[in-house]
C-alpha cells in the first residue's frame, strides 16, 4: 500500500510541475472546447497536456529540423534553444503560439521559427479515449552549430 501510495505522489507531482511549465492561453477562439455550446462563461476550458495519443505533426521531427536548417538563416555563431508553446485543437489545426524561451538577441531567428510551424507544419489531433481533443504542447528547437534538433516535451 505504501508503494502504491508513493507512486500516485509521484505521478501527481510530475502532472503539477508539467503543467507549470506552461503559459495560459491567450487565444482560445480555435480551441474545440470554446466554441462548444456546453462551456458556458466562465467555464474552463478542456484540453491536455498529455493523452493516450500526442498530436502528431505532418513531418517528422528530424524532417521538420532539416527543413529548417535549409528554410532560417541565422548567424553560425549563434546557438541556443527556442521554446514554444500551441494548442492543437479537435481538428488538427495549431493556434495560439507563445513563447516560453528564446533570447532576445535570437528575435529574428525565433521570428523564423514560429512562422514555419504556423505555415509548414499541420498536425494530427490528439486523440483521449478515442476522441479527439484540444492538446497543449510545448516544441524546443535547439540550434547548434552542428545543425538544428526539434522534439515535442
Amino acid at each position: 500500500m505504501k508503494n502504491i501510495f508513493v507512486i500516485l505522489l509521484s505521478f501527481t507531482f510530475c502532472s503539477e510541475v508539467l503543467s507549470q511549465d506552461f503559459k495560459e492561453l491567450k487565444d482560445t477562439s480555435h480551441a474545440c472546447s470554446s466554441v462548444n455550446p456546453a462551456y458556458k462563461n466562465g467555464e474552463a476550458l478542456d484540453y491536455f497536456h498529455v493523452v493516450e495519443v500526442m498530436p502528431k505533426p505532418s513531418l517528422s521531427f528530424d524532417s521538420i529540423a532539416e527543413s529548417l536548417q535549409e528554410k532560417i538563416t541565422h548567424s553560425p555563431e549563434s546557438t541556443g534553444n527556442i521554446t514554444f508553446q500551441t494548442l492543437i485543437n479537435c481538428d488538427g489545426k495549431a493556434g495560439d503560439y507563445q513563447f516560453l524561451a528564446c533570447s532576445p538577441s535570437d528575435s529574428n531567428t525565433c521570428r523564423q521559427v514560429l512562422e514555419f510551424f504556423q505555415n509548414e507544419v499541420s498536425w494530427q489531433p490528439g486523440i483521449q479515449k478515442s476522441k479527439a481533443v484540444d492538446v497543449l504542447i510545448r516544441i524546443e528547437v535547439e540550434i547548434e552549430k552542428e545543425g538544428i534538433k526539434v522534439r515535442r516535451f
